[in-house]
């Protein structure tokens, strides 16, 4: 074979069909051009107004001492809606009680996320943390 229509060809004739010319050649496309911002606030008020087209909910701190907290509140309002639901009605006995542990938390053991001292305080407020590694198989889960 010397060329790629000639290799075509003899596909082809070996599958019974009638040899047509090559496709053309593969040509890389353009870089595209920049379609929106790059900066760091402007790209989180951009996945903002994103994530929120599709009811998704974004909660915004100031620095990272706020962190923990919050992800300690998110949990706590999905618990007490959850148990609300369960109960049908209104809050009742049990609802933001911070003696009932909660759930098993998972989180990436990522060592960014180490600085925001979550793990502690979710242990604190009632929710067990589980570390995920890459390469787990689950088991901590089960």
């Amino acid at each position: 074979m010397t060329t790629e229509q000639d290799f075509l060809a003899l596909v082809a004739a070996r599958l019974g069909r009638t040899p047509g010319e090559a496709p053309p050649r593969f040509r890389p496309s353009q870089p595209l051009p920049a379609v929106g911002p790059t900066e760091a606030a402007a790209l989180a008020d951009r996945f903002q107004l994103e994530l929120e087209k599709i009811s998704g909910v974004v909660h915004r701190v100031n620095d990272a001492s706020e962190v923990a907290p919050t992800v300690v509140r998110i949990l706590q309002a999905a618990q007490d809606a959850a148990d609300e639901a369960a109960r049908g009605s209104g809050p009742g006995p049990g609802a933001s009680d911070p003696s009932r542990p909660g759930p098993p938390v998972a989180r990436w053991d990522d060592p960014l996320l180490d600085g925001f001292g979550i793990d502690a305080a979710l242990e604190e407020a009632g929710w067990p943390v589980i570390r995920f590694r890459a390469g787990d198989d689950g088991r901590a889960f089960a």
